[in-house]
């Protein structure tokens, strides 16, 4: 008897690939959605949500066929709007004024459908996606210590900072360690899907008013200095931190890059006897998919100290790399 083996050929899902773009307000820009299909599928695109601030655009017939100007087509108002060109390629206009912004898609390769990705659209050349450069007030910063206060904020100038933030009234005890350090954190709308900023850069300019930063009067490194936490990341949460750095007075520019290999960071072991281990390149894009918090540690010394921050920015990086 003949028995007869049957096989069956599984089709790979496709991947629509998050990515950022830089356009210049108030003029059209055509975007290329990116996705990948491994089993060479030919692809339809959708528009799953729509950006909160400009519009977006199918492209124009003559755009599409013959690569001529308008390349502005029919308005596309709704989620879940098939995309007209094949090659995946829409148009989206910006308005004077506008910050940065998000729209979804996904892909479909008559099969089966990928899982949304993002498009950030940033009007900065200089790829930020989240800043705070403090021109008019604190931003929604706060300085935590034993509880939670609004920074202060100055408009006036010393050095590199200007409209900038900063502590200046931390409890001090007399002779006794200043054992829960203070730190700045970021507000509530730095916290959203940033993977966009893997491979970019974290900066921020740091300033002392008053305090011994002496190597004889601040804390021994190494000590946390940034945090980056991801609430719901791993068991617990996941933290990821800089702290091989010395801060010895004046005004700093500081800017670390945002990987696992070249900037620096180590993740927080929950343990205080445990070696600080380097993260992994998907614990990394995690984190920075899921941020619930972002600490900046003014309190370098053990007595007290006055210490301002000034320019935070996080800029785009080369995105979510494949299989995180």
């Amino acid at each position: 008897m003949l028995a007869l083996l049957a096989v069956s050929a599984y089709a790979v899902a496709p991947l629509a690939r998050f990515q950022a773009v830089i356009t210049p307000a108030d003029k059209d820009t055509v975007i290329q959605l990116d996705a990948f299909d491994a089993d060479g599928d030919a692809l339809t695109y959708t528009v799953v949500t729509l950006p909160s601030q400009g519009t977006l655009y199918q492209v124009s017939a003559n755009y599409q066929h013959y690569g001529y100007e308008p390349s502005r087509g029919v308005q596309i108002t709704v989620g879940g709007t098939a995309v007209s060109d094949p090659q995946g390629r829409i148009v989206y206009n910006g308005p004077l004024g506008y910050t940065p912004t998000r729209f979804t898609f996904h892909v479909y390769d008559g099969v089966t459908t990928s899982a949304n990705a993002y498009v950030e659209i940033t009007p900065y050349a200089t790829g930020e996606l989240l800043s705070s450069q403090f021109h008019f007030n604190n931003d929604g910063w706060t300085v935590v210590a034993a509880g939670s206060t609004a920074a202060l904020w100055s408009g006036t100038s010393t050095g590199l900072l200007n409209h900038y933030i900063y502590q200046g009234q931390a409890a001090l005890v007399v002779n006794q360690t200043n054992d829960n350090r203070w730190y700045f954190q970021a507000p509530a709308s730095y916290y959203r899907d940033n993977s966009m900023l893997y491979g970019g850069t974290l900066e921020f300019i740091l300033g002392s008013f008053a305090g011994d930063f002496s190597a004889s009067g601040r804390y021994p490194t190494p000590v946390t200095f940034v945090t980056l936490t991801c609430a719901s990341c791993g068991t617990g949460g996941t933290t990821l931190a800089q702290r091989n750095v010395e801060y010895s007075g004046g005004v700093v520019k500081y800017s670390f890059k945002l990987d696992e290999s070249t900037g620096g960071w180590l993740k927080d072991p929950k343990n205080s006897q445990a070696a600080w281990p380097a993260p992994t390149t998907c614990e990394f894009v995690q984190v920075l998919r899921g941020l619930t918090a972002i600490r900046i540690y003014g309190d370098l010394t053990p007595d007290y100290e006055a210490v301002g921050i000034d320019a935070f920015t996080l800029r785009a990086g080369k995105g979510v790399p494949d299989g995180c």
